[in-house]
């Protein structure tokens, strides 16, 4: 009797403990909410300029509307730069505000803060910091121009990654994905080496399967290459890992301000691998400049908006994925 007391008694428990166990899973999934599936990639479309694109002499200026009557024009980068900022999209801070040094005085960053501001961020040629730093309007403290260094090429290359960031996403391109572009991660097998580099763009051409874009050096880069995935990248310092960058898009430009700020650490390594993965990351959606009608969806209208049309599809981008 006392055994089959014990019994009763420990079913109930378990009972009791597997319905709790319920409750509790089914008050947190309430409480989560359904998790939603992520879109297929070939449902996600994005566009992107690369630094060099966006430093093109016939991108510096907007490009005017044409009057009624007179023959339509097309409108530029500069155009797409001035339509974040009229959106409110803006500043894009470049670098980590409020970084000090052991003496104390506050480490680098630049506030861009209009179109002419970023135009000159991503241009090689700029003269000093070509925005308004320090004292005056207080958009940061100085970030003196070195063409040739890390921080330079790097700083050029991060504000594009920025822009790119804020295009895809906040409706300045059509078809915007359920995915932001910074939510997107790079593949784990990864390696700007898979990428590879031509002395000319005619060379790049003829041996490259997908599309070459000028890289900051004035040499091409093959992207989008149609890669065989059994194929390794072989040993390269610029593989990336989890342990070196981070893979999301939006917490690697995190990790190229910190470099921009607290550079003191960084090797010359270091920043070439983070310049090479951005500069590949800015071409993965770009096409070739100037704009054709087929790259403008409207340009002014009763809103007066600017809105592009998208490139690819994430399908036709091997080394970028969505991620949880």
């Amino acid at each position: 009797m006392k055994r089959e007391l014990a019994l009763v008694c420990s079913c109930v428990v378990i009972a009791f403990s597997s319905s709790v166990a319920i409750a509790q899973q089914r008050g947190q999934e309430r409480r989560q909410g359904p998790v939603t599936p992520l879109p297929p990639a070939s449902e996600l479309f994005y566009r992107t300029f690369t630094a060099v694109q966006l430093a093109q002499a016939d991108q510096r200026e907007p490009v005017q509307q044409a009057g009624r009557g007179a023959p339509a024009t097309v409108p530029n980068t500069a155009n797409v730069l001035e339509e974040i900022f009229r959106r409110g999209l803006g500043p894009i801070v470049l670098g980590i505000p409020g970084q000090r040094n052991a003496d104390g005085s506050e480490n680098p960053y630049v506030v861009l803060k209009n179109q002419r501001d970023v135009f000159n961020a991503v241009s090689p040629t700029s003269p000093g910091r070509g925005v308004d730093v320090g004292g005056r309007a207080g958009s940061g403290r100085q970030m003196t121009r070195q063409p040739s260094t890390g921080r330079d090429r790097l700083m050029r290359h991060l504000a594009a990654l920025k822009v790119n960031m804020i295009i895809c996403g906040n409706g300045i391109t059509v078809n915007d994905p359920g995915m932001r572009f910074g939510d997107l991660s790079l593949s784990p097998d990864f390696s700007a080496a898979k990428f590879p580099i031509y002395p000319n763009c005619t060379k790049c051409e003829a041996a490259c399967p997908g599309i070459c874009f000028m890289t900051v050096e004035l040499n091409c880069r093959c992207f989008l290459e149609k890669m065989d995935p059994m194929r390794s990248a072989g040993p390269s310092e610029l593989e990336l890992t989890e342990a070196t960058m981070p893979r999301r898009l939006r917490d690697l430009a995190a990790y190229a301000d910190n470099m921009l700020t607290n550079w003191q650490g960084y090797s010359g390594d270091d920043f070439e691998a983070i310049i090479e993965t951005i500069e590949i990351i800015n071409g993965a959606f770009a096409t070739e400049l100037p704009f054709g009608a087929q790259d403008i969806v409207q340009w002014g209208g009763g809103d007066g908006k600017l809105i592009l049309s998208s490139v690819r599809p994430l399908s036709e981008v091997p080394f970028l994925v969505t991620e949880r």
